[in-house]
């Protein structure tokens, strides 16, 4: 009886070291409730900190010879565009093909030209330093962002839609809409946010988000696209 007592206090005290270093250790784990399906990465044994980027700039980490990108949160993407124009698969991992971002194609110190797949954009050289671009599939936005900290604030965008009802959907949350027709099978429309908000803003900030937004006009008139 007491070797049988020893076998079972044995069996649950490994266990419970089983159990304990399944949580304790750093890595993958998964979300819980309606994040159940969800991943992160945890850099210490507690749990208590993780891989995380901001809302325009996903955190890179290359995990057992594969790269995967994390949100804001801490979530890993999964079958998704990044905000830095990356496509990421079911399983988190970079497909391993170039970013769709615009990629600066032209730059004489005054003006710089971002180049994508079926257009080009020229923006202002004061912008540098100032903006953040966000991919989503389906357009691209030019966003402040004076510290790099994702608390931004939309300037402008291009959108693309395949079809002619989502377009006329989409112009109704758009201001200052810009049309472009159709061009390579899709049709592209500039505009600027419908909401505003920079209260929060300092004024210096603030005159920042002006003399941006003041360009627009400007910015949308350099757009031109590749037939």
């Amino acid at each position: 009886m007491k070797k049988i007592r020893i076998l079972i206090f044995s069996v649950l005290a490994m266990m419970l070291f089983l159990s304990f270093n399944a949580f304790a250790a750093t890595g993958w784990r998964t979300g819980s409730g309606r994040n159940f399906a969800r991943w992160w990465y945890a850099t210490d044994e507690a749990g208590t900190s993780w891989y995380a980027g901001t809302k325009e700039k996903p955190f890179w980490k290359k995990i057992n010879g594969k790269w995967y990108a994390f949100d804001e949160d801490g979530w890993m993407y999964a079958s998704a565009l990044t905000p830095d124009g990356y496509t990421v698969l079911a399983n988190g991992s970079w497909d391993g093909n170039e970013s769709v971002a615009g990629k600066v194609t032209s730059d004489d110190g005054t003006d710089f030209t971002l180049s994508y797949e079926n257009f080009s954009v020229t923006l202002p050289d004061s912008w540098k330093g100032h903006y953040t671009e966000k991919n989503y599939g389906s357009g691209v936005a030019f966003d402040y962002d004076p510290v790099n900290d994702g608390n931004v604030q939309e300037i402008f965008h291009i959108d693309w839609y395949a079809n002619e009802a989502d377009f006329e959907a989409e112009q109704g949350f758009t201001d200052n809409a810009r049309d472009f027709g159709w061009h390579n099978g899709l049709r592209y429309m500039a505009g600027m946010p419908t909401d505003t908000a920079i209260g929060h803003y300092t004024a210096a900030q603030r005159q920042e988000i002006t003399d941006m937004t003041a360009s627009y006009d400007q910015i949308v008139g350099t757009i031109t696209f590749k037939e």
